[in-house]
């Protein structure tokens, strides 16, 4: 090669010799990648890492930390060789994001096991379910009425207007806190975070009967709560009495565990004692070690 041609290839380098120090560097090696840190690994925290890096593919690194284990409130306990759902234990047919992820990650519907309904006051069974359908619903017309049928559409309403909460999302809004969402959705849902589940269902005209007994029972079996709870909750509740509800085979846990998979996380068993500010970074975290239980 001609002494040209060798000199048309130092050029670059040439080039390269006359740059400051920290601009030579920053040329020489890529931008570091943004780290974050999600601290909890239930369905919040591990979705959260899933659209991130739905989002954000490689272009960030982020650290999961979890002290106990993943799925949080989406636990079970083996009896027996029998898996049971001892938190968040059923899925509402509306809940759009767990009916993809279900799909998605191939997971199977349980299927319901048959089971017997009985509402106790205290002193004496007011309720009694058979196998007989229609002998049940008679029942529940003489006790309470047509507020059976309230009950249904009451919840059903509520639940159609927070169903755009999935358009809101895809159009790719977002919300300051809770009640900028609320209000987003519907100006209701808001005004029901500031009445009790008894006051706002008297508004819709059930009886005191009906909210003692049906939707007592409801809460206590939820939440371990009362009618006095914030209408917005009972009516979350109430929608979790509805006949189609479903779980994961093996746990609704496993949709958390495979949401942590898919978004290649590290998921770091330490256990969060600090956050705090940094001068050269967005904030630190300050953990300690603990073994997966």
């Amino acid at each position: 090669m001609g002494g040209a041609g060798r000199l048309f290839m130092m050029l670059p380098l040439l080039s390269l010799l006359k740059m400051p120090a920290a601009q030579l560097l920053h040329h020489t090696y890529s931008k570091p990648v943004p780290r974050i840190a999600i601290i909890g690994g239930g369905i919040g925290g591990t979705a959260t890492a899933y659209f991130l890096h739905d989002l954000f593919k490689d272009e960030v690194l982020i650290d999961l930390y979890e002290s106990n284990h993943v799925g949080g409130r989406l636990a079970t306990l083996r009896v027996r060789d029998q898996q049971y759902e001892v938190g968040g234990s059923v899925i509402h047919p509306s809940n759009q994001y767990m009916k993809d992820f279900a799909a998605q990650f191939g997971l199977s519907h349980c299927t319901q096991c048959p089971q017997t309904i009985g509402l106790f006051n205290g002193k004496d069974y007011v309720f009694k379910s058979s196998s007989v359908a229609l002998v049940d619903l008679a029942k529940l017309l003489l006790r309470y009425g047509w507020d059976i049928y309230r009950l249904q559409k009451v919840p059903a309403a509520v639940l159609q207007d927070f169903m755009k909460i999935y358009r809101l999302q895809h159009e790719g809004q977002a919300f300051k806190d809770v009640a900028t969402m609320l209000s987003a959705i519907s100006k209701e849902m808001l005004r029901m975070t500031k009445m009790s589940t008894h006051d706002w269902l008297r508004e819709q005209g059930l009886s005191p009967l009906t909210i003692s007994e049906l939707v007592m029972s409801v809460l206590q079996c939820n939440y371990g709560q009362t009618p006095d709870v914030h209408a917005f909750v009972g009516l979350i509740a109430l929608a979790g009495a509805d006949s189609n509800l479903w779980s994961v085979e093996g746990g609704n846990k496993r949709v958390a565990e495979e949401l942590l998979k898919h978004s290649r996380a590290s998921l770091l068993w330490r256990q969060v004692t600090q956050v705090a500010p940094s001068t050269n970074t967005l904030g630190k975290i300050v953990s300690r070690c603990r073994s997966p239980l």
